[in-house]
């Protein structure tokens, strides 16, 4: 897992596993955004609910908030905003390779 801090509140990196998540809590994260729709990578990319049941186990907040690539939305960026502002720090958010995470957080222009 290949972690990029983009500020002290928010992280982002790829695809997640289940395995992955005991370690999320290890460094500290509070709460982790799915930004990548399930199935979206086939049938071996953990279902969003899985991680969600794994992440509450280790005390992490988990936020479901997908969007396909090059398709965010004005709607996923006030949600993005709401759910960033209403959560413990600092977060960590995923989707195929980070990409989708950073872009997101970019657009709310969120103050961490």
């Amino acid at each position: 897992m290949d972690i990029t801090k983009l500020t002290d509140a928010f992280s982002v990196t790829a695809q997640i596993s289940e395995d992955d998540i005991a370690q999320i809590a290890k460094l500290g994260f509070k709460t982790i955004f799915c930004h990548r729709p399930d199935q979206e990578g086939g049938e071996t990319q953990p279902e969003s609910g899985s991680l969600g049941r794994i992440a509450q186990a280790h005390n992490i907040a988990f936020i479901y908030l997908p969007f396909s690539s090059g398709q965010l939305t004005a709607t996923d960026v006030s949600q993005f905003s709401i759910d960033f502002k209403a959560q413990q720090k600092p977060i960590l958010g995923f989707c195929k390779t980070g990409n989708r995470a950073s872009t997101i957080y970019l657009a709310a222009n969120v103050e961490s």
